[in-house]
Order: structure tokens, then C-alpha cells, then sequence
């Protein structure tokens, strides 16, 4: 993938980014990281990233042979970063009802539900207030993966160290929902 001597930029990043579609590794790649439901768009989403790229800064990249790297580490921190635009596109969840649902089964009787909601809307305050940045977000990753272990892969935090922060977050968001069941 060299430039030649007369090549545009937009000719090179075009054809890099044609050789980067053949490579079937790399789609392979994204339906590991993001699994299938959204592998494609993970994949489409770095490409453009990667199109986006300083011409200088891609260059340099596929010249010393790190376009791979470059690909994988954007397909990674757009899968798992908030600020990414694969996130925003596809990814926002709810964080707040899936945690409602993982501490709390209810049944869906209107006076249960109003007191879900309100539950939902306290786990919501408690991780906002309760929960320093780092529980946070384990605690937001583990509701999306439902492991530690595919966490602790995910951030390379160590797993004890993401066991304890996840365990000890939900304990005290199920202590203040509780007090919250208590007090209504």
C-alpha cells in the first residue's frame, strides 16, 4: 500500500481503505469485539474513523506497518468509550433500567411499576452521586457485558480489582434502593 509518486491523498486513503474492506480478518475482528449484532457497524464506523485519520499520521501507519494496530485500537476504544461516535450511534442503552431490572424483580402491576420507575430514577441519582467515575463506569460495562471477566479483558483492569469495584458499587446501590423501599 505505498503511495505513488503521483497520488493524491484522497487516491491514498481510498486505497487504503479498499484494501482495509478485503481484509476479512478485520470483520472477523469487530464481530469479537462487538459481537454480532454489531460487528458491521462497528466496522463501517472505524473505516470512516479511520478515513478521518491526518494524512500524515495514516501514512506513517500503513508505511510502518501499524494499520492494523491503528484499526483494532479505534474498533476497541469506539466499542467501549462513551464519547465514541459507534456509541452514540448504536450502542446507548438505558444503563439506568437495566440496572433497575438486574437488583430489582417486580412484577408489572401499575402500583409496582410507579415504584420501579421511581426506584430506577434513585439507582440513576446513586450512581450519579454515589459512585466515584471509575465504579461508574465498571459498573455500566458489567450491566453491558454480565461479566468481570470480559470487563477486566475489555478496560485491562485486573480482574480482582474490577470484582471488587463492581460488587462493592451494586451493594451500595442496592442499599440506598432498598432505604428508597423503605422510606415509600
Amino acid at each position: 500500500m505505498k503511495a505513488q509518486p503521483n497520488q493524491t491523498e484522497t487516491e491514498y486513503r481510498n486505497k487504503v481503505i479498499l484494501e482495509l474492506y478485503k481484509d476479512t480478518k478485520l470483520k472477523t475482528a469487530c464481530r469479537n469485539i462487538a459481537g454480532s449484532d454489531y460487528a458491521e457497524d462497528l466496522f463501517h464506523e472505524v473505516i470512516l474513523a479511520i478515513y478521518d485519520q491526518p494524512f500524515d499520521k495514516l501514512k506513517r501507519s500503513v508505511d510502518n506497518g501499524y494499520i492494523k494496530w491503528l484499526f483494532f485500537k479505534i474498533a476497541t476504544n469506539q466499542f467501549n468509550s462513551k464519547n465514541g461516535s459507534f456509541y452514540t450511534k448504536f450502542r446507548h442503552k438505558d444503563i439506568k433500567e437495566e440496572l433497575g431490572k438486574a437488583c430489582f424483580d417486580m412484577t408489572n402491576d401499575n402500583e409496582e411499576q410507579e415504584l420501579k420507575e421511581a426506584l430506577i430514577v434513585r439507582v440513576e441519582k446513586a450512581m450519579n452521586e454515589e459512585l466515584d467515575w471509575f465504579d461508574k463506569t465498571l459498573v455500566e460495562l458489567f450491566s453491558e457485558f454480565k461479566s468481570v471477566k470480559k470487563v477486566s479483558e475489555q478496560t485491562n483492569i485486573p480482574y480482582k480489582t474490577a470484582s471488587a469495584s463492581i460488587k462493592g458499587s451494586i451493594e451500595k446501590i442496592k442499599q440506598i434502593a432498598k432505604h428508597e423501599l423503605k422510606s415509600k
